[in-house]
């Protein structure tokens, strides 16, 4: 409903001002919450009597429930949980809707990245990254980020997907389930992360009860896997990095890439690649020619600034 640039006070009360004031800042109220009503009778049968809230319609009586929820990363004079509790008052005050942390009707959103706010109304009681995943690894990649990044991937009917580093199985299990029609491919090192990939395949199959069989996973050693050459359409993985991979990513990044580079097809494959070591990933994309850099776009992951990096394979052999 709201998407802007913001550059917020200093001090924390004149910031904190800003947000309050951000209630009455050419927020298309009745629009959004007309697109909300439709949305909410598909996604979420039981908001079946919800409506437009009688502050936006002529003659309407509905009232909402309603909480706010802030998601903030950035250097800010104010926390999330001040700015969440300083624009639910506001929007409390201004249109006197019923707050219910718990039972609520509505969930409205304020996104606050650095200089860039959003506001929004959720969809669904649960965050869609959360879903199909049942079985969790240490470093479990969010479902929506995954699907992101194969969709940047380009994957056209036929293609042969592959992640190199599975883990849990985030980005196979959503490059599977939203494209039907592609082969997906994936492996890890540490045989628990295939183990545990296939059986959040299982676990989704059991939920939806249909079987789902484009999607394979394997233990295999990343710098050495049993691929054939040409093999690959569209490469996406979440590279290692942070406390918990205990490894040397500039002897590994290398590495990979060129394994990879090994199993694409010159030319044509395209590689999807999610780091936050960005020293790393440039020294290996300059110790190797095989690979040309598209594009680097950021993303929060958990208040983390990581980097998504679109890779074409070249014709160099």
């Amino acid at each position: 409903m709201l998407e802007t640039k913001k550059t917020f006070s200093a001090t924390k009360e004149e910031a904190l001002k800003e947000t309050r004031e951000m209630v009455g800042e050419n927020i298309n109220w009745k629009e959004g919450f007309a697109v909300w009503k439709i949305l909410s009778h598909i996604l979420t049968p039981e908001k079946s009597a919800v409506d437009v809230p009688s502050n936006f319609m002529e003659g309407g009586e509905y009232v909402p429930a309603f909480r706010a929820t802030c998601y903030r990363s950035g250097k800010h004079s104010f926390s999330s949980q001040e700015a969440m509790a300083e624009f639910g008052g506001q929007l409390h005050t201004t249109f006197n809707w019923t707050v219910n942390l718990k039972n609520y009707d509505v969930d409205v959103v304020l996104i606050i990245d650095d200089d860039r706010v959003s506001v929004c109304l959720a969809l669904t009681n649960e965050p869609l990254f959360r879903r199909n995943i049942t079985f969790f690894g240490p470093t479990t990649l969010r479902a929506t980020i995954a699907y992101s990044m194969v969709r940047m991937g380009e994957p056209k009917a036929g293609d042969v997907v592959c992640d190199p580093m599975c883990g849990s199985g985030s980005i196979p299990i959503e490059a599977a389930l939203g494209f039907s029609n592609l082969q997906v491919i994936c492996g890890d090192n540490f045989l628990a992360a295939s183990v545990k990939t296939m059986e959040n395949v299982r676990g989704i199959e059991r939920s939806l009860g249909i079987p789902i069989r484009n999607v394979d996973a394997v233990q295999w050693d990343l710098v050495a896997f049993p691929l054939r050459s040409n093999t690959v359409d569209v490469w996406v993985s979440d590279f290692p990095f942070g406390k918990r991979h205990k490894c040397n990513r500039r002897e590994l990044y290398p590495r990979a890439l060129i394994a990879m580079a090994r199993a694409s097809k010159p030319g044509v494959t395209r590689a999807v690649i999610l780091t936050k070591d960005r020293q790393a990933m440039a020294f290996a994309l300059k110790a190797t020619q095989f690979w040309y850099l598209r594009k680097v776009i950021g993303v929060n992951i958990g208040g983390l600034n990581a980097w998504v990096y679109s890779l074409f394979r070249t014709t160099f052999v």
